[in-house]
């Protein structure tokens, strides 16, 4: 299959069946050489012709999802964020429940820290509202789109809006509880380079 760049804003027509099989043949080829095989011939259309095609043909396709990449306790560092773990829930302390005006309605703000860990490791975690629900003794979870947030030199974990916190099977692991990394202390220094 060869690749040619159009004088103009072009698509690609390509006389070949697509990988997934889900298109007819002839079709649009949209700047991926991985979706189509068996290729045979290309032809320059103009982009008012293939437009409304492109549309349509792509209503059908979805992203593909990437697999998460499964981080261990003892990998967490100050500052990060990102990080999909499988932890169990060691200990529960809420800290705080209090009522809050929110509008018309009164709302309940509530903090647990909570020891969540894993066979590398343990932390404290810091659940906020609904998370408070989930953080019962001996439950597995799945954290998604955690982050490191430091409070008073130490790390705790959290989950924002921006991630998710999912009840899942009990986990084969126990947890290693003689490393507690919320323990270790950290200092916020400024290095000066030469």
């Amino acid at each position: 299959m060869t690749w040619r760049p159009g004088r103009h804003l072009s698509y690609q027509m390509a006389a070949c069946r697509p990988n997934t099989g889900n298109m007819p043949s002839p079709t649009l080829l949209v700047y991926d050489p991985v979706f189509f095989s068996d290729c045979e011939t290309d032809l320059q259309i103009s982009h008012h012709f293939c437009f409304p095609f492109l549309v349509d043909e792509m209503a059908d396709m979805k992203p593909g999802l990437r697999k998460p990449v499964f981080t261990k306790v003892d990998q967490l560092r100050p500052g990060t964020n990102g990080h999909t773990l499988i932890v169990k829930v060691v200990d529960s302390k809420m800290v705080l429940q209090k009522k809050r005006p929110d509008g018309p309605q009164v709302r309940q703000m509530r903090i647990a820290e909570c020891l969540v860990g894993d066979e590398t490791g343990m932390i404290l975690f810091t659940a906020r509202n609904e998370q408070v629900d989930m953080m019962k003794l001996g439950t597995t979870l799945i954290l998604r789109n955690a982050k490191i947030d430091m409070f008073k030199g130490s790390m705790r974990l959290a989950v924002d809006k921006w991630g998710r916190i999912e009840v899942t099977d009990p986990a084969d692991f126990t947890v290693k509880e003689d490393n507690n990394l919320s323990l270790v202390e950290y200092e916020l220094v400024n290095v000066v380079e030469e």
